[in-house]
């Protein structure tokens, strides 16, 4: 006749044939629980169990020596059998409703997942995936999801996967936590800005009757190596349960365990021991540490990979959009490092919970009073036979003891590994900002460098008389000419200073001295203060020559000899000045361009510009190169005539203002126009042969 075991499929795993079988049955994605019955003798097994079968499991326990076994029950996602099971069995632990919800919560149908089929035509890097959903979200929506209220644990606990608690009551301790499974194929996952992996929410009950429960969400949609994966843990708790599979194993020293004590001979008459199992099992469930080292440190595509593969991207092209990259790196790490620290919260609640309890141990054994003893599941003494209030629930010292040495390795291992990663993560955004800086501060000075030989080449072949237009409107003593031109090459000389000390900068950066780099930069900004000194020196001194008392009037303005920038601003401060005295209109001598290359003129378009911001209507005079300008908001149309310079009316002669001295005609004339041909002629023969030079350098720097 059948034993009552029998009757609801527990099958002794102590047997080869019936451990290998129940191993195969657990290794299906389809099985969705099992229960162990196990003490130091024996252990058997029941795969996919019913309700009505649990229940007779747990009706029959009971020996004929009046000690129990301890019983494994752990179930595989939420289902409506398994919510029936956890509620009859919390109710008889005395579990509150809200922990009842916790062990097995409504799933919210966010758990569904989907394999990727590859594409012979995708080319996208796994980068850009990661930084998208399934559904195409864009960058926008990973920085700014969106999201709804939650409406139960499962929403929660899928919103903040650090999401962790702890309970402790007169019958139980219970712990609820987010895993983290790091996947190596292509899934639609449906989680934006979070690790590449799997969550799936856990619970543990351990009760005082020597019951563990155990409860994970079951994410579908996976085939059977990534379940395999997910189930590893629980795989190999049952394996080290059982006799055969514990001979068998032959892993590494982190998969191996102990909760039977085989190997005692006095094991079964060591009701410490037998009591112990079960918290044993409690802890090693929890002590998952080879999938918590693997998300940190040995995953494929490790993050510290992920890192040094974008800093070598970096130093070969650095370019902006690679700070993405690092972002979404950032916000997982940051993730992934809250879920350390709720491990670390968890262990940290216990230890803390066993030490407070021993310390009022002692403290009631030092003043003579019997403390009520913590009844095992081999005790059955009413606890509160003196009318004592019943403590929770504590843990043995050596089960402490395991999550003390877990919550150090946590701490050491996973959470340094991941503090380094965001450091170095921040370094390579330092780094990107940089190197993106210098490239095209690089390519700005190689740019100008090209410009300012453009017009040493052109300098070469033309004397400085016949460059631009003429600095001055009057005629000039040489040394005054000579004042202007020296000031103007100091400029150039420290322009040229300035590039050389930028790319001399530039080369030792890239040679990894970076004080030497940071020297001449400092150096190469003391040339370019010199270089606008000196040409704010030329630009004073070439206004106040062309604009001195009795050669221009008080209502004209003399540009002559400046820079555009130049022109600009002393032109928006003499319109400043005027109008503040009432006047009425001005005239801006900016120059016919006679002498500028292709006679284009320079500075006539600027301060057009600037009437037009200014809202100031004006009109080019009948000689070109001047223009009048209304300062009082009206029309330009009637030029009122210029007022009187040295008791003579300033009017044209020959394209010439009063106060210039008339050239002669004739044979120095003569003599100027064949020199100019013969400049011209030198300009058309050898500055094509340097442009084409030159152009091939523009190439490549553009």
């Amino acid at each position: 006749m059948p034993s009552k075991n029998e009757e609801v499929g527990l099958h002794d795993i102590d047997l080869v044939h019936n451990y290998e079988k129940c191993s195969e049955q657990l290794q299906e994605p389809e099985s969705n629980n099992f229960a162990v019955l196990f003490d130091v003798d024996h252990a058997k097994c029941a795969v996919n169990l019913s309700t009505d079968a649990l229940s007779n499991i747990v009706q029959g326990r009971s020996r004929e020596d009046g000690n129990q076994p301890c019983l494994w029950l752990n179930l595989w996602g939420w289902d409506p059998k398994h919510e029936k099971m956890v509620r009859t069995l919390a109710g008889h632990y005395d579990v509150s409703p809200r922990l009842t919800h916790l062990l097995c919560p409504k799933a919210n149908g966010r758990s569904n997942l989907k394999k990727q089929e590859p594409t012979s035509g995708d080319v996208e890097s796994p980068d850009l995936k990661r930084m998208s959903d399934s559904s195409g979200t864009a960058l926008k929506d990973i920085v700014q999801p969106k999201r709804s209220m939650p409406t139960g644990i499962a929403d929660i606990a899928d919103d903040l996967w650090h999401f962790c608690t702890v309970d402790f009551g007169r019958r139980y301790v219970c712990i609820c936590w987010n895993a983290l499974f790091f996947l190596t194929g292509d899934y639609d996952l449906p989680y934006v800005a979070k690790p590449h992996a799997i969550r799936v929410w856990s619970s543990l009950l351990l009760c005082d009757d020597g019951t563990v429960i155990s409860t994970f969400e079951s994410p579908t949609g996976l085939d059977r190596k990534t379940v395999a994966m997910i189930r590893h843990n629980q795989l190999n708790v049952f394996t080290h349960l059982s006799k055969i599979g514990a001979y068998r194993s032959h892993e590494n020293a982190l998969m191996q365990i102990a909760i039977r004590p085989f190997h005692s001979p006095e094991s079964s008459t060591s009701s410490l021991e037998s009591s112990g199992m079960a918290h044993l099992l409690f802890y090693y469930l929890f002590d998952d540490w080879v999938n918590i080292y693997y998300q940190a440190v040995g995953a494929e595509n490790s993050y510290r990979n992920q890192l040094e593969s974008l800093r070598q991207k970096m130093i070969d092209s650095a370019e902006v959009e690679q700070v993405t990259t690092l972002h979404r790196i950032g916000r997982e790490l940051s993730v992934l490092r809250a879920v350390y620290r709720s491990y670390e919260s968890i262990i940290e609640r216990i230890v803390q919970k066993h030490r407070r309890s021993t310390a009022q141990t002692n403290i009631h054994y030092q003043s003579g009073y019997d403390l009520p003893r913590a009844r095992s599941f081999q005790d059955g003494t009413p606890f509160n036979a003196n009318g004592a209030t019943k403590p929770d629930m504590q843990l043995g010292t050596s089960t402490i003891a395991r999550f003390e040495r877990l919550r150090d390795r946590i701490s050491l291992c996973a959470v340094t590994e991941v503090d380094e990663c965001l450091k170095e993560k921040d370094d390579l955004v330092v780094m990107n900002f940089n190197l993106v800086t210098l490239k095209e501060s690089q390519a700005v000075e190689k740019l100008t460098r090209v410009t300012v030989l453009l017009a040493k080449v052109t300098i070469l072949f033309l004397p400085m008389r016949h460059v631009g237009s003429r600095p001055f409107n009057h005629s000039q003593s040489q040394e005054a000419e000579q004042e202007y031109d020296r000031l103007r090459d100091l400029a150039r000389q420290e322009a040229g200073k300035r590039s050389s000390c930028f790319d001399r900068a530039h080369q030792a950066y890239e040679r990894g001295d970076g004080q030497k780099a940071h020297q001449l930069s400092e150096e190469g900004k003391q040339h370019g203060a010199a270089m606008e000194g000196y040409n704010k020196q030329a630009s004073e001194f070439i206004f106040r020559e062309n604009n001195a008392e009795r050669r221009v009037a008080s209502d004209t303005i003399d540009l002559h000899g400046q820079f555009v920038e130049e022109a600009e601003d002393i032109l928006e401060e003499r319109i400043k000045y005027a109008q503040s005295h009432s006047q009425t209109h001005l005239h801006v001598i900016v120059g016919k361009g006679n002498h500028s290359p292709h006679h284009i003129q320079k500075i006539k378009p600027r301060v057009e510009q600037v009437c037009q911001e200014l809202g100031l209507q004006y009109h080019t005079e009948p000689n070109e190169g001047r223009i009048y300008v209304n300062l009082t908001g009206g029309p330009a149309d009637s030029i009122p005539p210029p007022h009187h310079v040295g008791g003579q009316h300033q009017q044209q002669h020959g394209g010439r203002y009063p106060g210039q001295h008339q050239q002669p005609h004739g044979g120095q004339h003569q003599h100027q126009q064949n020199q100019n041909d013969e400049v011209e002629k030198l300009v058309k023969k050898f500055l094509p042969r340097v442009v084409r030079k030159l152009q091939r350098s523009c190439c490549v720097v553009m």
